[in-house]
């Protein structure tokens, strides 16, 4: 009866797991996820959530791979487990605060939760050093946004469409991988931080905020295709920003103020006209900039264009207007 006893002892499971996963598991992992399960992610009962499975087949999740079968993995707490590397929730219906236990995924490659009801802060990443795209966009999330200096192997960070407060990280400007970064509708305030080791950065929104200074060069963005920074507080642009030179940034000529297809977007800035740059004036889609000393706004030069048609939005009635070429477009008379 002893070695009987002794027997089936022996294929317990020799620490204590949660029914909502699988043994085999990482129970820590697993803990999280019944947290973020409780925002919402159970309302769809098809998707495999907390029914007791490996949560590695679980719907948004995906995992890395360890070389032992889940019956080793059973017997031997030691045994390295599989491990979440990817968690995307978008348009899920998640609401409520996401945990700060997300430091617990210490192999997340990517996390993707856009489009759902989530609040409060956003989370550090500082555990999280192997992440490379965080897009938590059009949420009501709050608060500053963390300070990212261990996430050194960023490309991706989308925080658009939040009520996000307080100034762009420092630590921003360490960021030598990223290369699409996404802040606009939020109320960020401040200066923005160097991007010169920034040089593999492809796309840089901001429209929409009351951030200020002067916007910091872009002399070694070499491969920058979209830069979108309108209505702001911006009283400048380093003149770094003639030095892109990624074909079709600049528009040649420029199509008209306020393009909606416009790569150099800067337009509704307060500008002084000594700190704009020349190219970005004939290049981008600001129509004027302020002469400080005597007050008065300078409306830039009328230009003839030479495409089949060009769209100006109207503020009042919120839609788009075309109009077709040949023509000068006219410059604000007022």
């Amino acid at each position: 009866m002893a070695k009987l006893l002794i027997s089936l002892l022996s294929f317990q499971p020799v620490y204590a797991a949660f029914a909502q996963c699988a043994p085999e598991d990482d129970q820590g992992e697993c803990a999280v996820l019944i947290e973020i399960a409780a925002m919402g992610v159970t309302a769809n009962t098809a998707n495999g959530w907390l029914g007791g499975g490996t949560f590695c087949e679980w719907s948004g999740i995906t995992c890395n791979t360890v070389p032992n079968t889940p019956a080793e993995l059973i017997l031997n707490e030691a045994l390295q487990r599989r491990q979440l590397t990817r968690l995307v929730l978008d348009s899920q219906g998640l609401a409520g605060q996401l945990t700060s236990n997300i430091a617990t995924f210490t192999q997340l490659d990517r996390i993707s939760l856009e489009n759902n009801k989530i609040t409060g802060p956003v989370p550090a990443f500082t555990s999280n050093v192997h992440v490379k795209k965080i897009v938590l966009s059009s949420n009501l999330l709050t608060g500053v946004i963390p300070d990212l200096s261990m996430n050194t192997k960023l490309e991706y960070l989308f925080l658009q469409n939040n009520q996000l407060t307080g100034q762009l990280p420092a630590s921003l400007s360490t960021l030598s991988n990223m290369e699409w970064l996404g802040f606009g509708d939020n109320k960020l305030t401040g200066p923005v931080p160097s991007l010169a080791k920034l040089d593999r950065l492809k796309a840089f929104w901001m429209s929409n905020n009351q951030i200020s200074g002067t916007f910091p060069s872009l002399a070694n963005a070499n491969s920058l295709q979209i830069l979108d920074i309108r209505s702001n507080q911006l009283e400048g642009i380093d003149v770094g920003i003639c030095d892109v030179s990624t074909p079709g940034f600049f528009r040649q000529p420029i199509s008209t103020f306020y393009d909606k297809n416009s790569k150099c977007a800067i337009a509704y800035n307060p500008f002084d006209c000594k700190k704009l740059p020349t190219c970005a004036r004939s290049g981008c889609d600001a129509d004027s900039c302020i002469d400080v000393a005597s007050g008065t706004r300078e409306w830039f030069d009328s230009t003839q264009y030479d495409a089949a048609s060009f769209q100006t939005w109207d503020e009042g009635s919120q839609k788009w207007t075309t109009t077709n070429y040949p023509q000068v477009y006219p410059a604000a008379s007022s």
